[in-house]
């Protein structure tokens, strides 16, 4: 339950891709795997993955292209990512 609320967290703090206005509240959209598989080249998605540490490091499956972020330094990368962009947290 903490880690779904602290990715919803995330979305809601670092995304601004799915906001149809500066002034109106983001919405959290989900992706489908095939979606995904449809945008893995696409130059506007940032995939960022934001298991703990260790159990990124330990994991056998890991996205292409993703990039590891530590969900509990957020405020060190968070402004690294344009809100242009669409960000995908997993």
């Amino acid at each position: 339950m903490v880690w779904g609320v602290f990715c919803l967290a995330l979305l809601l703090g670092v995304s601004g891709c799915a906001t149809t206005s500066e002034k109106s509240s983001p919405t959290i959209q989900q992706m489908s795997k095939e979606d995904l598989k449809s945008r893995l080249q696409d130059p506007s998605l940032v995939i960022i993955d934001v298991r703990r540490p260790q159990d990124w490091k330990k994991s056998g499956k890991k996205i292409k292209g993703a990039v590891q972020e530590n969900p509990y330094k957020f405020e060190n990368w968070y402004a690294r990512y344009p809100k242009a962009k669409t960000l995908l947290f997993y």
